[in-house]
C-alpha cells in the first residue's frame, strides 16, 4: 500500500513538505544558469513565440484549453452544484497526471471554480475531496503549478475565512519555497490577505513573511518588508477608524 502511494506521489511530481525552506543552494545554481542563458533566450524569444511547438507556444495552447474547459464547466455549474457531481471529480483526476500540462490546466480551472464570487456557497465546501487534492498541489514538483495554487490560496485567505484554515499552513510552507517566483507570489498573497482581513489571526503567516526579510533574493526581501508595512498601515488605519466610531 505504501509503495502504491509513493508511486502515485512520484507520478504527480510532489514536492515534500520539508523540501522548501532556506535550502536555496539549488535555486542559486538555477538562477546562475538562467542568467548565463539570458542572451540566448532573448535571441530565440520571437521565434519561440511564433512556433506552436515551443515552450511559449505550448503554454499559450494550454491556457486556451483551460479557458475553453472553464467555459464549459462553468456553464454546467450554472445549472446547480448537483450538475458538477460527476464533472468536478473528473477534472480533479488531472491533478495527479504525470505530465505538468494537465496538472497546470486542472489547477487553473479548479482555482477559479473554488473561489467563484457569484455564489454564497463555495464549491470547495461541497466537494471537499477535490478541494483538498487541489490544495495539495502547493507541494507539486512543478513551480508553475505551485505558483498557480498559491495565487488561488491568497483569494481563500482574503475572502473565505472558513476555507482559509485548510490553505494557510500550505501558504506558510510556500513562503519559504525553493523557487524565487513562488516565494514572491506567496509573500504577495499573504500580505494582501492580511491587509484586507486585519481582524483574522494570521500570526503564523506574517511570521513566515518576516523570515523572508532575510531572504537571499533582493526582490523577496523587498516584497516582505513592504508587504509587512502594508499590513501594519492597514491595521493601524482600521484601529483608528474603530476609535472614531466609538466616539
Amino acid at each position: 500500500c505504501s509503495s502504491a502511494k509513493a508511486g502515485s506521489r512520484a507520478a504527480a511530481g510532489d514536492l515534500g513538505a520539508g523540501e522548501g525552506g532556506d535550502d536555496e543552494d539549488v535555486e542559486d545554481d538555477e538562477e546562475s544558469a538562467a542568467e548565463s542563458g539570458d542572451d540566448d533566450a532573448e535571441s530565440q524569444a520571437s521565434a519561440g513565440d511564433a512556433d506552436p511547438t515551443s515552450a511559449a507556444g505550448a503554454a499559450r495552447k494550454q491556457l486556451a484549453q483551460a479557458e475553453a474547459l472553464f467555459a464549459v464547466v462553468f456553464a454546467v455549474r450554472l445549472a446547480g452544484p448537483a450538475a458538477l457531481l460527476h464533472v468536478l471529480p473528473l477534472v480533479a483526476q488531472d491533478l495527479h497526471a504525470t505530465e505538468e500540462a494537465p496538472r497546470l490546466r486542472a489547477v487553473a480551472l479548479l482555482g477559479r471554480l473554488f473561489t467563484d464570487a457569484e455564489t454564497d456557497t463555495p464549491l470547495a465546501r461541497q466537494f471537499r475531496k477535490p478541494f483538498q487534492e487541489f490544495l495539495a498541489r502547493m507541494r507539486d514538483r512543478s513551480k508553475a503549478v505551485r505558483r498557480s495554487v498559491v495565487e488561488t490560496a491568497g483569494r481563500l485567505l482574503a475572502w473565505h475565512e472558513d476555507l482559509a484554515e485548510d490553505a494557510r499552513p500550505l501558504v506558510v510552507e510556500r513562503i519559504s519555497d525553493p523557487d524565487t517566483e513562488v516565494r514572491l507570489k506567496a509573500v504577495e498573497v499573504a500580505c494582501d490577505a492580511a491587509a484586507l482581513r486585519a481582524s483574522v489571526p494570521m500570526a503564523d503567516v506574517l511570521a513566515a513573511v518576516g523570515e523572508r526579510a532575510r531572504d537571499r533574493h533582493p526582490g523577496v526581501r523587498k516584497d516582505a518588508v513592504t508587504g509587512l508595512a502594508q499590513v501594519f498601515c492597514s491595521t493601524v488605519v482600521k484601529m483608528w477608524m474603530g476609535c472614531d466610531d466609538d466616539g
